[in-house]
């Protein structure tokens, strides 16, 4: 008579929820998305055969993964590709991302006033840069300054 191994009846266990879970999370989704579907109507849709077939590779892998191999950390840590984690084991954690859309905003610096003074130079000098396309900006500078004052008066 052949032996189970050892966590057979765990993994078998963990299929099943995993299958009732993402088969219900599944109906879930459908029903709250786009369109008039009803929760009985997706959960027809996973209780199709593609719908099982996909469940079930589904809740096979999540069954597969052993607690004890998952990376934990309570220590910290940085992830540099999608990996499968245990989080929150020993305590509240925080989980933030270092780069990408989803980083925290940076803080809104207010811009004083720009004077009369630079706003004309500005244009001044945008001006001769048009005109003068290959004299150096330090002489474009000093005539622009004179124009400014010239126009403020």
């Amino acid at each position: 008579m052949a032996r189970k191994k050892k966590g057979a009846g765990r993994k078998t266990l963990l299929r099943a929820f995993y299958t009732q879970l993402m088969r219900h999370a599944f109906a879930l989704g459908v029903s709250a998305g786009p369109g008039n579907v009803s929760y009985q109507e997706g959960l027809a849709i996973a209780d199709s055969p593609l719908g099982k077939s996909a469940i079930a590779l589904a809740a096979n892998d999540a069954a597969e993964r052993d607690i004890d191999d998952t990376p934990q950390l309570a220590t910290g840590g940085i992830v540099t590709e999608p990996t499968f984690a245990l989080i929150g084991e020993a305590g509240p954690e925080a989980v933030i991302p270092l780069s990408g859309p989803f980083m925290a905003p940076k803080p809104i610096r207010s811009r004083r006033k720009r004077s009369k003074y630079s706003k004309e130079l500005g244009k001044q000098l945008k001006m001769l840069k048009k005109k003068h396309p290959r004299t150096k900006v330090t002489a474009l500078m000093k005539r622009a300054h004179r124009l400014t004052r010239k126009a403020l008066k």
